[in-house]
């Protein structure tokens, strides 16, 4: 490689560096950091010991957290996400409708954002 194309990818290096440094210091070493410590008995006060799969043979036959954790997510999955979706759909075609009060729809919908960025600024002048 010439000197050039080395300066070349050392220019791309660095404008990517804050990604890379980012992404592994916040997502890829606490989740090998986590994985890890899945297979441990693990204390705060003391090292960890290595108990290999006994954690999740645990959780899975011995928890009745685990149990209600999932029931909650899939209740939340297949209950709470549709419903969301479909009131979000349904105000979606209320503010779409070409009646005369789609003004005021759309301004009653719009007026939390106005206000809590109001309120944010108005905070920050005050001090």
């Amino acid at each position: 490689m010439s000197s050039r194309a080395i300066r070349h990818n050392l220019k791309g290096y660095m404008f990517i560096s804050p990604f890379i440094i980012g992404f592994l210091a916040f997502t890829f070493i606490p989740i090998v950091t986590s994985l890890y410590l899945s297979f441990t008995q693990y204390n705060l006060f003391a090292t960890p010991q290595w108990v290999g799969l006994e954690n999740y043979k645990k959780m899975f036959t011995d928890d009745p957290r685990y149990w209600q954790s999932l029931k909650v997510t899939l209740i939340y999955v297949f209950a709470g996400v549709p419903l969301r979706l479909g009131f979000a759909l349904l105000v979606a075609l209320i503010l779409n409708t070409a009646s005369r009060a789609v003004g005021l729809y759309r301004s009653l919908f719009y007026l939390p954002s106005l206000i809590g960025g109001s309120v944010a600024v108005a905070i920050m002048w005050r001090n």
